[in-house]
Formats: C-alpha cells, sequence, structure tokens
C-alpha cells in the first residue's frame, strides 16, 4: 500500500507535527549551550553625563553576561537538553506507534473487504440456487410428485439467502466506508 494514502490520516500528520516541534526544541536546547553576544545600543533617562554614557566599563558588564551564561547555568542547559531528548524520543516512538496502528487498520480493512466480497459471492450463488429449487419444487407440485408443504420449505430457504445477500451487502458497504476512513477520509 503506498505511504501517500496514509499520510492523509489526521492522527498520523499529529504525530509528524509533533515529532517536528520536539526535534526544533532539542535544537534549542542545544542552542542554549553557545554564548551569546548580544549588541546594541540605548540611551537612558538616567545618564545625564556624556563620560558615563562612553564608559568602556559599562559596556563590558553587558557582554560579559552574555558570554558566561552558558557557563554558570550549565547544569541547568544540561537538564533541559536531556529533558528535551526524551521527550523527541518519545514522541519518535509515538510517531512510530501511530504510523502502526494506522498501517494495522488499513491492512485489517482491506482483508475485511476481500472476505466480504467473497462471503458476497457466495451468498449469491446460494439464493440464485435456492430460486432454482423453488421453481422445480413448483414444477414437482404440478406434476403431482411433491407435496405444497415442499414448496413453502424452498421459498422459505430461498428469502432466507435473498436476506443474507442483503445483509452481506450492507456489511460490505459498510466496511467500505470503515476503510475510506481508515485512510484519512471524513
Amino acid at each position: 500500500m503506498p505511504a501517500r494514502l496514509l499520510s492523509a490520516r489526521p492522527d498520523i500528520l499529529q504525530a509528524e507535527l509533533e515529532l517536528k516541534a520536539t526535534n526544533a526544541d532539542v535544537a534549542a536546547a542545544k542552542a542554549a549551550f553557545l554564548p551569546s553576544v548580544n549588541l546594541g545600543g540605548g540611551i537612558g533617562y538616567n545618564t545625564y553625563s556624556a563620560t558615563m554614557l562612553f564608559n568602556p566599563a559599562s559596556f563590558a558588564y553587558s557582554m560579559l553576561g552574555g558570554l558566561t551564561a552558558p557557563v554558570l547555568n550549565k547544569n541547568a542547559l544540561r537538564a533541559n537538553y536531556n529533558q528535551m531528548l526524551a521527550e523527541h524520543t518519545g514522541a519518535f516512538y509515538q510517531y512510530g506507534k501511530t504510523v502502526m496502528n494506522a498501517v494495522f487498520e488499513v491492512a485489517t480493512g482491506i482483508e475485511s473487504l476481500e472476505n466480504l466480497r467473497s462471503e458476497y459471492s457466495y451468498n449469491l450463488k446460494a439464493a440464485a440456487g435456492l430460486n432454482e429449487a423453488v421453481n422445480i419444487s413448483n414444477d414437482l407440485y404440478v406434476a403431482g410428485y411433491a407435496n405444497y408443504m415442499e414448496i413453502i420449505t424452498a421459498q422459505k430457504n430461498a428469502l432466507e439467502a435473498e436476506l443474507d445477500v442483503t445483509l452481506t451487502k450492507k456489511k460490505l458497504l459498510f466496511g467500505s466506508v470503515a476503510l475510506y476512513r481508515a485512510l484519512g477520509g471524513k
């Protein structure tokens, strides 16, 4: 069965997007280990002196915070990274489980339809044979070789066979709808 048939299933799409999201979370947690340098400028209202505005010590303090944060928060960053890896692994296994469940549902639906088609074909042949039995019983009754009870019994069996054909057709149609849904239809 082509994979594109299963790609329309909402549960597979959701699991795939969750896997992509956890992958992005792992990348962000890994990037947090790298130092960040933010260059920006600003003038505050409390700076009235030009010597304070261009003082190199104030620039060094703001840049030093971005460089030392990964070193000082190493354990917290590592714990966050390990948590994101665990969530990614869980999402990966959930995706695999979702895909396997979808394949199982579709394969079961296809097998069920094949069995119902065989049953329907068998029931059609049985109904045709029993309808022929009704005709033969009528001919035998007219010729005097059968009683009326045999005609009634043959008609009863033919009607039951027609009912079986109808019920099997109903199951076949419901099975087709179930397979359509299993393939992602709504």
